[in-house]
């Protein structure tokens, strides 16, 4: 059942090179200068009454050239196009064939944080995301599998479509030096992620986290965040002595930056502690910044003074990256009172609200506010998103 343009893509990714003149026979001919005298053949076409014999053989030296056995090189074909992170929990003392459902469950959530905050990170570089939820991240989770587990210990395996999302390449992202061509958004993700990862285990192996916490709040895009040492946190269960190794297997699509090492990282069961104490001290890092906010008037909660005038608090809905809303609160004069009364009751009026939102359960708590104006949707720029229903 393997295609014969992915059978040759993965070929190529390895060295070979196609013979086009054998093109109008309908057959893929490739050679490789590591192996003067071999040649890889095999139909273009499925129904080609001899396919199955033709990729059998094909298999079979690819596998004898690369000193891999047929399972193994089938299951890298598989993942042609997708870059594959697998999770594996050890024990030194008893063998991991089963989990808590508990845990099972924490470390599935583990991974969808995981590669959240680090899109996060690779969109909007910060210590901590107090809301993860920028649109090519979502779109990101979407697109991500979750694998079939394979024997050893525990393994948890999920695949990223290197081509799920367009690449991201902007003077706020620029290419890596080593790199000559745009790099698709789910390859910066995920060698973000093992760049991130392999910087956290280094600091705490050399016992240099206070250093390295140092550079992070100097750096313009840092690697690591709160949230990513959260997502880290959900692979612990303090009732099993145990050790987390994660592994990047790359598509051989795109290349890999050549300061990757590929090598699996490794979590001691020890360093689940110090992870989390990174995890505080990044997070406490994070004071809200003043943002310029979109949204609806939802619930009028204000006191009438002596004189007649409203003023207090008000509840809005507020539009976030993504299409997502998320509904806060904030204490308004009796001018801006009269303003959110107004877009309230007329159809077609938004706020516009400038101030420091802070995270935490809805409604959230907006101080600050510098500035409560309304808008109409016509005049909103053509970089803002599209606005909830009234």
């Amino acid at each position: 059942m393997i295609d014969p343009a992915d059978l040759r893509d993965f070929i190529c990714s390895q060295g070979w090179n196609q013979r086009q003149e054998w093109l109008e026979d309908r057959l893929y001919v490739l050679e490789n200068p590591a192996f003067p005298r071999r040649q890889l053949v095999f139909p273009m076409d499925k129904t080609a009454s001899d396919y199955d014999e033709c990729i059998r053989r094909v298999i079979g030296k690819m596998g004898e050239l690369m000193r891999i056995g047929p399972d193994e090189l089938l299951s890298r074909m598989r993942w042609l196009r997708e870059d594959v992170l697998q999770f594996r929990i050890v024990s030194d003392h008893d063998p991991v064939s089963t989990l808590p459902l508990g845990f099972a469950l924490s470390m599935v959530n583990g991974i969808q944080m995981m590669l959240k905050a680090t899109a996060c990170s690779v969109v909007h570089p910060r210590l901590h995301h107090a809301r993860m939820v920028v649109s090519p991240a979502l779109r990101l989770i979407e697109r991500t599998r979750f694998n079939q587990t394979q024997a050893g210990s525990f393994i948890m395996r999920v695949s990223c479509p290197i081509d799920a999302l367009e690449p991201l390449d902007s003077p706020d992202h620029p290419l890596l030096p080593e790199m000559t061509q745009p790099i698709p958004f789910v390859r910066r993700v995920t060698m973000t992620l093992q760049q991130g990862l392999a910087q956290l285990i280094e600091a705490i192996e050399l016992d240099q986290v206070d250093a390295w916490i140092g550079s992070l709040r100097q750096s313009s895009r840092p690697l690591v965040s709160a949230n990513l040492c959260q997502a880290l946190g959900c692979f612990h269960d303090s009732s099993l002595d145990h050790a987390l190794s994660i592994q990047f297997d790359w598509s051989p699509l795109q290349a890999v930056a050549a300061t990757i090492n590929n090598r699996p990282l490794w979590i001691r069961n020890d360093d689940f502690a110090r992870i989390a104490a990174i995890q505080d001290q990044l997070r406490q890092e994070d004071t809200p910044r003043e943002e310029r906010l979109i949204g609806t008037v939802e619930q009028l909660n204000g006191v009438m003074d002596q004189e007649g005038y409203r003023s207090g608090e008000v509840v809005v809905a507020l539009l976030l990256p993504g299409g997502n809303t998320v509904h806060a609160k904030v204490t308004l004069d009796r001018n801006d009172y009269a303003k959110a009364y107004q877009a309230h009751m007329q159809h077609g009026l938004y706020a516009q609200i400038s101030g420091r939102l802070h995270a935490g359960n809805q409604p959230q708590q907006i101080t600050d506010l510098t500035h409560f104006e309304l808008v109409h949707p016509d005049h909103f720029s053509p970089c803002q998103m599209t606005l909830p229903a009234l």
